[in-house]
């Protein structure tokens, strides 16, 4: 694997822990360009008027999604409701769960309506190498509640657009405090709703293609003047 690293032209990586790691392995030509977001696309709109908890994702223990009727059990409110869009072999088990809504697949009209009009995305994935779940919800102007691990670490700041947190309880933690928030009409959890979007627009394919043209014209200028030296 180091080997490979070596040897190939560039690297294009998605978070800051892979590109410090290709760092380490003295690889070179190494791009962290992170995915894009349409944000055209991904708009903010009224909020439902009950709060809502959206899952959005494969419904695999990798995401997350054996978690989540625990989380739905530790809810302070009974007016908070998760809605679980989303496949997979976990399916039986978010049936089971009467405090889950579940919608199971979704079209990109309903997905987009779903992400505007609820009041927190929370992703509860064991991995991810960026989760562009998160962005998109941030798009459209919702904060988001995910584990700290690599890739919601690129645009997730804690307090200013969502929550990174280090365990179960303390995701629990971050929901009801938002709807504690949401529930006191504290302009707290709106200014959070602004951040989340803002924070996405910073992401916008009109500001990432250019970086990603960039990475392509280096490449291949490069291997063109390798090509002439090696004649």
């Amino acid at each position: 694997m180091i080997r490979l690293g070596k040897i190939l032209s560039a690297h294009h990586v998605l978070n800051t822990r892979d590109y410090k790691q290709l760092v380490s392995f003295r690889c070179k030509n190494i791009f962290n360009i992170p995915n894009g977001v349409d944000s055209a696309y991904f708009k903010p709109a009224k909020k439902n008027e009950n709060f809502d908890v959206l899952f959005m994702g494969r419904l695999v223990e990798g995401k997350g999604a054996d978690l989540l009727p625990t989380i739905a059990l530790k809810l302070v409110s009974k007016h908070i409701q998760i809605v679980v869009c989303g496949t997979g072999p976990l399916e039986s088990l978010i049936k089971k769960c009467n405090m889950i809504k579940f919608l199971g697949f979704v079209d990109g009209h309903l997905k987009r309506e779903l992400y505007a009009k609820s009041h927190v995305l929370i992703a509860p994935s064991r991995y991810e190498t960026f989760m562009l779940t998160g962005l998109e919800a941030m798009a459209s102007g919702t904060p988001v509640v995910t584990f700290d691990i690599p890739g919601p670490r690129e645009y997730v700041v804690n307090g200013y657009n969502g929550f990174l947190v280090r365990s179960l309880d303390e995701m629990v933690e971050k929901v009801n405090k938002l709807y504690s928030l949401w529930k006191s009409g504290s302009q707290e959890y709106w200014e959070m709703c602004k951040n989340a979007r803002k924070t996405a627009e910073r992401f916008d394919w009109a500001v990432i293609i250019p970086k990603l043209e960039h990475m392509f014209h280096t490449v291949v200028k490069e291997h063109g003047n390798n090509q002439m030296q090696s004649h």
